[in-house]
């Protein structure tokens, strides 16, 4: 069963002492979802970056070799930890019940990919993703990362890097005022992105410490209308370090207890509309 013992299978021990850190300074509770443990062996090394709020695709758990590849096995890279095509990797690189929801996601994912990118033949004409595409899945059987999607800020298809699993922050909890809850909301790469308060920052400390940029968005607290099911790390002011779940009722009874009155926005509450950095309520 999961538990605050279990922190560094989803965080390397530098990460812990920076949320601890951040919480102190800031005077909040941190609480981060457990990323996969397959995504640690790849953050910051140079052909990977972090997953954007715009790619829904999920990480693969194991590695698997994707039909067709032509890599020797001891040339192949790690496919665990990564975002994969998951019609490539098939139902093996996932845990149990975990390939249906992967798919679920790509098929949403998969509209932002360009047609002109979806076959090796048509790769190599190209020297940047038509359409100023940022995403594309490598279909060259005999590159190291076969079957991995690929993000590109430049769109230039040499530049793009695989993407690893980010820090996603559940939520930021004031300590001065743990019953309150706020939050805005804007448009951020396309999709509907919700803050709080102390968002930027949590995310410029946790983010310079670490060196990666591995919190990219806004906390689940600021979207979602009631828990669900999930694994929790949090990060309290004090140094202390505790679990919350891994059912919605145990997230739900730790917060009544942690953080008594603080309950999540119904489904129609409000949020403040903005545009630039949100300080506190009332001042925008």
């Amino acid at each position: 069963m999961a538990g605050k013992a279990d922190i560094l299978k989803h965080m390397r021990a530098k990460h812990v002492g920076v949320f601890l850190s951040a919480a102190r300074l800031y005077n909040v509770a941190i609480l981060v979802r457990r990323t996969n443990t397959a995504s640690l062996q790849h953050i910051g090394e140079p052909y990977a970056s972090p997953k954007r709020l715009d790619c829904k695709a999920k990480t693969a758990d194991f590695d698997v070799a994707p039909a067709g590849c032509r890599v020797p096995e001891a040339k192949r890279r790690s496919l665990a930890g990564l975002v994969v095509d998951p019609g490539m990797v098939g139902e093996r690189a996932y845990t149990d019940g975990k390939y249906t929801k992967a798919m679920e996601a790509w098929r949403s994912f998969a509209t932002q990919l360009r047609p002109e990118m979806s076959s090796h033949e048509k790769q190599k004409g190209l020297t940047y993703v038509p359409g100023g595409g940022l995403y594309f899945v490598e279909r060259n059987p005999e590159d190291p990362y076969f079957g991995c999607v690929k993000f590109t800020a430049s769109s230039l298809i040499t530049a793009g890097k695989c993407i690893h699993g980010d820090f996603d922050l559940y939520g930021i909890v004031d300590m001065e005022a743990p019953a309150e809850i706020v939050r805005v909301k804007e448009d951020r790469l396309g999709q509907t992105h919700a803050r709080s308060p102390k968002f930027f920052d949590v995310q410029n400390f946790v983010n310079s410490r670490i060196g990666v940029a591995m919190i990219l968005h806004g906390s689940q607290e600021t979207y979602a209308s009631r828990h669900e099911d999930d694994d929790l790390d949090v990060f309290f002011p004090d140094g202390r370090v505790d679990y919350a779940g891994p059912s919605a009722a145990r997230i739900e009874a730790f917060y009544q207890r942690e953080f008594p009155g603080r309950t999540l926005f119904s489904k129609d509450d409000p949020a403040q509309q903005i545009k630039g950095r949100y300080i506190s309520p009332g001042t925008v």
